[in-house]
């Protein structure tokens, strides 16, 4: 089992990585039109990699334990097909661009919380995770 938590240097070496590197690309990504309230994002996708000695992509989780570790960033929007009314859409790996205010964690910003992450924020504060976490731990897409 691969260790996050250790720096950076010694991870490269334990994993033989000998290339990083990062792509940023347009995309544009469709849902079915046949669902309701579906629509599209487009934007720009960040991702973060590595390349080890036998020439293998691996996902950069180098620095995961680190403060403001972030991976698969987009930034981007999501339009509806039916209104056409485009929303601000953004989300990563740890982190979320842009709707970030947290200090070595993600905490959404305050103007944000409203918007679906109250659950997530009870559960970060609780004294009482096995009650105030039940929804966080869930798996929602079964």
């Amino acid at each position: 089992m691969q260790n996050f938590f250790k720096g950076s240097d010694e991870w490269f070496s334990e994993y033989n990585i000998v290339k990083s590197g990062i792509v940023r690309f347009e995309v544009n990504l469709f849902e079915d039109k046949k669902q309701n309230s579906t629509g599209y994002f487009s934007g720009i996708l960040s991702s973060s990699f590595l390349i080890n000695k036998n020439n293998k992509i691996l996902y950069n989780a180098a620095e995961l334990a680190a403060d403001g570790f972030s991976n698969n960033s987009f930034i981007g929007n999501w339009t509806s097909y039916k209104t056409e009314k485009s929303k601000k859409c953004n989300f990563g790996d740890c982190l979320v661009p842009e709707f970030d205010c947290g200090d070595g964690q993600f905490i959404p910003c305050d103007e944000y919380v409203k918007n679906g992450w109250q659950s997530y924020v009870k559960c970060l504060h609780s004294e009482k995770p096995e009650s105030d976490c039940k929804e966080e731990f869930s798996k929602w897409w079964k």
